[in-house]
């Protein structure tokens, strides 16, 4: 299944989409497991700010969509294993949703294992590393972006813009 990392700067848009995503999945009957430090309110089956159960609840599941919001934290909480959830995610049916500020917030083998990613305002230097990464033109726009501005991107397609509000 696809991972997909969702960046963008504080109040960009990021968790909105995320959120409007996970209702979409639940709507489709796709149970939706959260990891959330802030305990925000989401539209989910399962969700905890304890980073051990959460893993634990995750890998006695199949074929969730997975949301690890400040997703940087997260990495730095579960260290190996947040790099595991990236590549082992799959092998469970998972659809994984990391969610951070930067990209530097991600380990780079997690950032790897996305296969799309949903882009709001950033950083020029954040918008310059992801196009290398990336290779995408149209994330040197980034910076320029309104709130709820984004770029989706797949790493075997073509971007699409798209805007919350």
């Amino acid at each position: 299944m696809a991972h997909t990392l969702i960046l963008g700067q504080t109040e960009s848009g990021k968790t909105t989409f995320a959120r409007i995503l996970a209702e979409k999945y639940r709507a489709r009957g796709i149970p939706v497991l959260v990891l959330d430090a802030a305990h925000n309110a989401w539209p989910a089956d399962y969700q905890t700010a304890d980073a051990g159960e959460f893993m634990q609840t995750t890998i006695r599941s199949r074929g969730a969509a997975v949301f690890i919001d400040e997703a940087g934290r997260a990495v730095s909480w579960l260290n190996k294993d947040m790099a595991d959830v990236a590549s082992m995610y799959r092998h469970l049916g998972h659809f994984a949703h990391f969610i951070a500020q930067r990209p530097t917030m991600v380990a780079p083998t997690v950032r790897h294992n996305c296969s799309r990613m949903v882009l709001f305002s950033v950083s020029r230097a954040d918008a310059a590393d992801l196009g290398k990464e990336w290779t995408c033109d149209e994330i040197a726009a980034a910076p320029q972006f309104k709130q709820g501005e984004h770029l989706i991107i797949s790493r075997f397609g073509a971007p699409v813009r798209g805007n919350l509000f």
